[in-house]
């Protein structure tokens, strides 16, 4: 069994780690819109999305943050 599960289930990310990674989205200058494609989620339940839709949320993240590294 992964860490993301318990007992078989998803367990959600919660509310303090959502509302860390909103705060990094909306620095990066990412828009809702895009989150919620990515996540199926709007910012306000974004607490009940899964480890695998976080892992999606910090992938695009880091691509977005390589991108303004870039000259």
């Amino acid at each position: 069994m992964d860490h993301h599960q318990e007992r078989g289930e998803v367990v959600a990310i919660g509310h303090k780690r959502a509302q860390d990674l909103i705060v990094r989205w909306r620095f990066a200058g990412l828009d809702d819109v895009e989150f919620e494609v990515i996540t199926g989620r709007t910012f306000a339940n974004a607490a009940g999305m899964s480890w695998d839709q976080l892992d999606q949320v910090e992938a695009r993240l880091n691509e977005k943050n390589r991108a303004d590294a870039e000259p």
